[in-house]
């Protein structure tokens, strides 16, 4: 951790020394943006199609360990099971509101 802090200290003292400063101009960064190609559209189903692919699954892999468990023992195997059950879930569930909060 200390070797990556002295490296960007390092860098950001290079850049300083050795860079051209940036302009002064208030509109370089809104001429700049305005250059940049527009944003492709057409693939914007995509990501809300892997989403609900992802929570579909899920709930396949739900309905697999519970129609298997056995109800009158709890073994070892269904208790790993439920374990991995429940952090691939939480992933999903969580990668699945991140994605939806930054969708443009």
């Amino acid at each position: 951790m200390e070797t990556n802090k002295m490296t960007t200290d390092t860098l950001t003292e290079r850049l300083q020394r050795e860079c051209y400063p940036a302009p002064d101009n208030p509109w370089f960064t809104q001429r700049v943006l305005n250059r940049l190609p527009a944003r492709d559209r057409s693939r914007r189903w995509i990501v809300p199609l892997l989403v609900a692919a992802a929570l579909l699954a899920c709930a396949a892999c739900w309905g697999f360990v519970f129609r298997n468990m056995c109800i009158t023992v709890i073994t070892v195997r269904e208790v790993i099971q439920v374990a991995i059950m429940l952090i691939a879930t939480a992933v999903v569930l969580w990668q699945s509101v991140v994605t939806i909060v930054h969708a443009d």
